[in-house]
């Protein structure tokens, strides 16, 4: 009795040792393709992570320039601004200086006019006086002088200091008027306007002095800075 070969047993064995062959090679090829992706992944993170790295230092580095750039910048015009106020307030203390002079010369040269002007006023309206050529010509030419540079100079002075300055260069105005028609006889009977000594003489020994000792308040006020 001989061996005989079992041909469908060993067809059946060759197809399962083929099959089993192909899904362990199946097996390993996905094996390895997956190890592939995975070391593809891990370096195409590294790079990634090295390229964000390198880009986050670079704008790093960029914000840093551009921070000192700014600062500096900042630096250069904060320093021309203060050099723009400082001269802005050497300007302005300058003005106000010169103001402040010039003020003061034309509060004594006002009050230096007034004084003089003071005097021959009331020689000229002074009952007892004869108002003679020489009185009427003096006091003319002081109030004059007085009346011509206070009202040319009031620019310098506040609008209340120069109010009163033009009212009491309107009083003596009016006080020599009074008296000069009166006396003189240039009013005609009939007219509108009255002129009398005794208005005049009431001017200069009251009311030039009550206006005199207000604006003198004034005029300290000034000279004062206040």
């Amino acid at each position: 009795m001989g061996w005989e070969v079992d041909w469908p047993q060993v067809t059946g064995l060759l197809v399962t040792a083929g099959g089993v062959a192909w899904f362990v090679g199946r097996a390993a090829v996905a094996h390895y393709l997956a190890r592939s992706l995975d070391a593809h992944r891990i370096a195409l993170e590294a790079k990634h992570n090295t390229e964000l790295a390198k880009l986050g230092a670079q704008l790093a580095h960029e914000s840093d320039v551009h921070r000192t750039t700014m600062e500096a910048s900042n630096d250069v015009e904060l320093e021309k601004l203060r050099a723009t106020l400082r001269r802005e307030a050497h300007a302005n203390e300058t003005r106000t200086a010169e103001l402040h002079r010039r003020r003061a010369e034309v509060v004594a040269e006002t009050y230096r006019l007034l004084v003089l002007a003071e005097q021959p006023m009331q020689d000229l309206t002074h009952p007892g006086g004869r108002s003679s050529e020489p009185e009427v010509q003096a006091a003319f030419t002081a109030g004059g002088s007085f009346s011509t540079y206070a009202l040319s100079h009031v620019i310098f002075l506040p609008a209340h200091v120069a109010k009163q300055v033009e009212d009491l260069a309107a009083t003596f105005a009016k006080a020599f008027a009074n008296h000069l028609i009166a006396g003189g006889g240039w009013a005609n009977p009939g007219d509108e306007y009255k002129f009398n000594k005794q208005d005049a003489y009431i001017a200069v020994t009251a009311k030039i002095p009550d206006q005199k000792v207000a604006l003198e308040a004034e005029f300290r006020r000034l000279v004062a800075g206040d």
